[in-house]
């Protein structure tokens, strides 16, 4: 998925075009990593271990099985498939359909598509390279939007290679940077919520066998802070926008005379969409309007939702308000 980025969207010619420009930074990425700090140790190949989707995943274009080994400088690509690798130093990839990378002695060079690496392993996006402490990550070429560096958990440090006086530039966990093949650097901006659901729920965190990294502490099976508060927040939004859609469509009786009328009400939401246990905690004073809110919320079927996926419970307490001001 890749996420757009208004203000650091290089255009440039799809990838196709580029193909001898990365060959190129391959080039150029062994003459200058030697210059960063030791924070991936040299790798010399990687083992298949898993295969999902099909059976369209090639090494130097032979096809591949789980079990097959890459040699430093073999180029490996998916067609309408998924796959995951380990590398020596336990380090591990996971592929998108339509990807292709070099495995690099010090760096692994992205030349399409998209990949989740786990562990102490530095990847190339053109001249850029994402050097980490173990970590998980997502490097992406887009077709036409240049590429993007996304941080699930952990920290990167971004460098140009074609500029390796210049500082490195820290990105942390929720956080991307926009970079383009060139080796220009776009702004580190926060991904929202949402956003950060999405690559969750995505196609290189479903389905596969393997965890991340045991060296790591892999998200899906131990949550961070900091994905608890994601969650906390798709719910906070969830609540605020079951609540707009059921004052739109509630069919206000009018009350006795001018003022401000208030009720809040607290319920239990199941995931069929049905309510329970309601109560008023705080009335009205006009029981017409009390009873007319309790009745609406029996209509919740109309503008439910299912939960946001990381919301693992049955059910979900809410309390809304039902404002009216009557002039």
């Amino acid at each position: 998925m890749f996420i757009p980025r208004l203000k650091t969207v290089f255009k440039l010619r799809p990838w196709r075009i580029l193909v001898a420009t990365l060959f190129c930074f391959v080039t150029i990425a062994a003459i200058a990593l030697p210059r960063l700090p030791a924070t991936a140790q040299q790798v010399n190949r990687a083992t298949v271990i898993e295969i999902l989707d099909s059976d369209r995943i090639f090494i130097q274009n032979q096809k591949a099985r789980v079990g097959s080994i890459a040699q430093r400088g073999q180029l490996i690509n998916t067609e309408k498939a998924r796959g995951g690798l380990r590398f020596e130093n336990n380090a591990i990839i996971r592929l998108g359909h339509n990807t292709s990378f070099l495995v690099g002695s010090r760096c692994v060079q992205l030349q399409r598509g998209r990949i989740i690496v786990s562990g102490s392993m530095r990847g190339c996006v053109g001249s850029i390279v994402a050097a980490t402490r173990g970590t998980i990550y997502s490097l992406e070429i887009g077709e036409v939007a240049g590429g993007q560096i996304v941080v699930i958990d952990g920290r990167i440090d971004v460098s140009n290679l074609v500029d390796p006086d210049s500082p490195a530039i820290e990105v942390a966990k929720g956080e991307v940077l926009t970079v383009s093949l060139t080796g220009r650097i776009g702004a580190v901006e926060h991904l929202n919520p949402e956003e950060f659901q999405q690559i969750l729920d995505g196609p290189l965190f479903q389905d596969f066998q393997v965890p991340l990294s045991d060296a790591q502490s892999p998200i899906l099976e131990q949550p961070t802070p900091y994905i608890d508060s994601i969650c906390s927040s798709l719910v906070t939004v969830y609540k605020a926008n079951l609540q707009a859609s059921l004052i739109d469509t509630w069919d206000v009786p009018r009350p006795p005379h001018t003022g401000i009328w208030t009720v809040r009400l607290t319920y239990s939401l199941h995931r069929d969409g049905t309510v329970s246990d309601v109560k008023v905690v705080q009335s009205s004073g006009y029981e017409a309007l009390d009873r007319s809110a309790i009745d609406h919320l029996q209509t919740i079927k109309q503008v439910f939702s299912p939960f946001p996926s990381c919301y693992e419970a049955d059910l979900m307490e809410i309390t809304h308000r039902f404002q009216l001001t009557y002039q």
